[in-house]
């Protein structure tokens, strides 16, 4: 099969311009793409207690880069760790007012961009397009 017509380096060539757009979003802030979806993950889901292993896990990221995008992240005051019952380990990972802020003006321009990629489709090619890809990530896993 010739390489153009092919699925995998079509998908990763569209999440490459993606990341890029998202980096350029939030380069502004002095943040990475992987740094602002880690906020806003913690924005959308302040309501229960996230911690370092989540992201690990959600996000497919060894916890070597996980404790370096948290470091950054609580350096520069996105986010705070807090400890929580008895062990001194385990702390919940709370933004701050100012990671609050950031994340809601990111999430404005990414909405942005997800209308920019609708306005490509039909509903019904966006929705198929949503179905196949959430398709091929679910039998393309480990």
């Amino acid at each position: 099969m010739d390489k153009e017509q092919m699925i995998g380096p079509l998908l990763h060539r569209s999440s490459n311009n993606i990341s890029r757009l998202l980096d350029q979003l939030t380069s502004e802030y002095q943040l990475t793409g992987k740094q602002g979806r880690i906020v806003g993950y913690l924005a959308h889901h302040q309501d229960r207690g996230i911690y370092q292993r989540d992201i690990e896990t959600l996000f497919g990221i060894r916890r070597s880069s996980v404790s370096s995008l948290i470091d950054h992240l609580e350096k520069n005051g996105f986010l705070t760790r807090q400890e929580e019952g008895t062990d001194a380990r385990l702390k919940r990972l709370v933004l701050t007012a100012k990671g609050v802020e950031v994340h809601e003006i990111i999430h404005e321009k990414i909405q942005e961009i997800e209308r920019r990629i609708l306005s490509l489709y039909t509903k019904e090619e966006y929705e198929q397009l949503k179905k196949m890809l959430s398709c091929l990530i679910e039998h393309t896993k480990e």
